[in-house]
């Protein structure tokens, strides 16, 4: 760890103990701060994605990711093997194929490793939902549409429906 010595309030002694620095000797108001124990930058992330898009590039993103989740809302919707578990929240939708908690957790884990699709999943009324949030700002709608498509595919595969 870098040390830096920094003032402090005075009650405190250096890290060598007995009230002096092992490097520099006697030292008074101090005590040490490293980079590691800085404060965070939290807000330097939010700062750059502004600087880059400004506020209308951000709030273009935002409704664009949104309308992701509503349009894959709307595909579960009316599709007679998928439902749709909550209505979407920001970007995020969850639903499912219609059938157990078995399917569906295979269904995920085939999308991960078939396809460019990697949603996370969760549990809503006692069943194993799917849940894509939109966020990935070079993702299209064709993306979404695949998803779905995916989805149906892995199902229908699974429980030996035939697609049509």
């Amino acid at each position: 760890m870098t040390t830096v010595w920094t003032p402090y309030n005075g009650t405190t002694t250096c890290p060598g103990g007995s009230g002096g620095c092992p490097i520099h000797g006697p030292v008074g108001d101090v005590m040490p701060m490293g980079v590691e124990l800085s404060a965070p930058s939290r807000g330097v992330l939010a700062w750059a994605v502004l600087r880059e898009l400004g506020r209308a590039g951000v709030a273009a993103r935002v409704e664009r990711h949104v309308g992701f989740a509503r349009h894959l809302a709307q595909r579960a919707r009316q599709h007679p093997r998928l439902e749709l578990l909550l209505e979407p929240e920001l970007s995020v939708v969850c639903f499912r194929y219609a059938a157990s908690d078995a399917v569906n957790a295979e269904i995920l884990l085939r999308l991960r490793r078939t396809t460019r699709s990697i949603p996370s999943s969760t549990v809503v009324g006692g069943h194993l939902a799917i849940r894509p949030c939109f966020i990935n700002p070079h993702i299209r709608l064709a993306d979404v549409d695949a998803l779905v498509d995916h989805v149906t595919t892995i199902g229908d595969e699974l429980t030996g429906t035939q697609s049509g």
